[in-house]
């Protein structure tokens, strides 16, 4: 059986630590306080809620840059005329002021 994480208590803090056993990094710290009797993570609504809020908040900036993004590329073929043009009379006026 390959075990990919194992759940230990920190015998300094307390805390209760998920560790993957390949990258040896800590996926979770729970402070003692937060597990109950069966050493189950106990959930705090508040936290839950805070989630929540920042996922939505998440999925609205990225409906907003999205947005964004679409009204430039919409743009961009103006922008592209106007630099065209530009560049066409400022060719203009150079072979009007070179001399013959």
């Amino acid at each position: 059986m390959d075990v990919k994480q194992v759940e230990v208590r920190c015998p300094g803090c307390a805390h209760q630590l998920t560790v993957d056993v390949r990258t040896s990094t800590v996926l979770r710290a729970i402070p003692p306080g937060e597990v109950d009797e069966e050493g189950k993570t106990q959930i705090d609504p508040s936290r839950w809620d805070a989630a929540t809020e920042q996922v939505s908040e998440r999925v609205a900036e990225a409906s907003d840059k999205l947005d964004a993004a679409l009204e430039k590329e919409r743009d961009r073929e103006s922008r592209f005329d106007a630099l065209f043009d530009r560049a066409r009379d400022k060719a203009s006026r150079r072979e009007e002021e070179e001399p013959d």
